[in-house]
């Protein structure tokens, strides 16, 4: 090749070099511009998942409360599995079983929420507290003792030393018998 024809390509190498750093810098500013733009829709996406995470606790937490308020007939029973779980009607207790369960779902989904840094997190400590607080009676510790198993852990281990332990009216006819 001729010397001309290299000082030629030497230049044009040279111009498009000097080309290729102003283009190079506008496409790494529009990356950057596009990554922050990103992570402020995620971030706004986090802020509504967590929004509707609470709100759906609130819809779902509320209900048995709802019940409670709404029937007379289930709050007295209610009120009946907390005092004695053994001295209630196998009906009643049905129906103390079944509150209690969807109570303690609720205290559940609001432990795996908060583990998962799905709420806000100065919203769980008064939610735990009042389901700890809610626990400890003879209805709730019949229905553990009876149904805990239908709970995994870490809940499960968690969950277990709030609640009182009431034996089963079966256990107690076993060791009565004995």
């Amino acid at each position: 090749m001729p010397n001309g024809q290299n000082k030629k390509l030497d230049k044009t190498k040279l111009i498009l070099e000097v080309i290729a750093i102003p283009i190079q810098t506008v496409a790494a500013l529009i990356v950057i511009i596009s990554l922050l733009n990103v992570t402020g829709k995620i971030s706004t996406n986090n802020k509504l998942l967590r929004s509707q995470a609470y709100y759906n606790f609130l819809s779902l937490g509320h209900r048995p409360l709802e019940l409670f308020i709404d029937n007379p007939n289930l709050a007295e029973s209610i009120v009946r599995c907390d005092k004695d779980a053994h001295e209630v009607s196998e009906i009643e207790w049905k129906k103390c079983s079944h509150y209690y369960l969807m109570m303690i779902n609720n205290w559940e989904y609001m432990y795996y929420q908060n583990r998962d840094e799905s709420i806000p997190q100065q919203f769980w400590p008064g939610v735990d507290e009042y389901y700890k607080s809610q626990v400890t009676t003879s209805g709730y510790g019949r229905f553990w003792s009876e149904n805990k198993f239908a709970f995994n852990d870490p809940f499960n281990s968690y969950a277990k030393a709030y609640f009182i332990v009431v034996p089963s009216p079966k256990k107690e006819a076993i060791d009565e018998e004995e």
